[in-house]
């Protein structure tokens, strides 16, 4: 009697940018496969993409394809994103309210 494995392989890492350069998203694909008694591939399949868990996300754990000290870099370069996204919308605000009170002391002056 014939038997028969399956086996699932990393296969690929998507990492994609946005037009400004920041990372946008990050997805690995694995390839499922079936093996008669003898290792030799009876078919092959890639399966779909799942997303990256970076940081706190959900997704496939980044920890079984890289090392700890390079997810902790992804991980700060995360928080230091997020960070100069709020920063740069407080930035906004505080510019957009200087300009109306630099406004309203021209009109009254």
């Amino acid at each position: 009697m014939q038997t028969r494995q399956t086996q699932i392989i990393p296969n690929e890492l998507l990492i994609r940018w946005d037009d400004n350069g920041d990372l946008q998203g990050a997805h690995v694909v694995f390839l499922g496969k079936v093996l008669d008694d003898h290792g030799k591939v009876l078919a092959a399949q890639p399966m779909p993409p799942q997303s990256i868990a970076l940081g706190e996300s959900e997704g496939f754990p980044l920890a079984t394809i890289m090392d700890r000290a390079l997810i902790d870099a992804l991980k700060k370069i995360e928080s230091l994103e997020m960070q100069r996204e709020a920063l740069t919308q407080t930035l906004a605000t505080q510019a957009a309210n200087h300009q109306q009170q630099i406004d309203a002391m021209q009109a009254n002056g």
